[in-house]
């Protein structure tokens, strides 16, 4: 299973070897808020050879590079938070 935010969804089409990639796995897809996924997106994907799933879940508009730039808490879910801190994830210790 490869899984990606909303607001990649629209981008994998124009992926080196997109079609590929989705022919290789299925997709799950995480609603990302502000990034809507819209049934063309879908439709888009499945046309290219995907088996795609959207989740039932949402998360936050923050992009990983801005976790990495000024990692704040609010930036991620706080389930995550710990798991980030002690992977030392995105350069996270637990001074942050």
């Amino acid at each position: 299973m490869f899984v990606v935010g909303s607001d990649l969804a629209g981008q994998i089409p124009q992926w080196k070897a997109g079609g590929e990639v989705l022919r290789r796995c299925r997709l799950a897809i995480v609603p990302r808020r502000g990034w809507p996924l819209s049934p063309a997106q879908l439709e888009r994907l499945t046309q290219l050879g995907g088996r795609v799933d959207a989740l039932p879940l949402e998360i936050p508009a923050t992009a990983s590079s801005s976790v990495r730039e000024q990692p704040h808490r609010d930036q991620v879910p706080a389930a995550v938070w710990p798991v980030l801190l002690e992977h030392n994830l995105y350069g996270l210790d637990a001074g942050h």
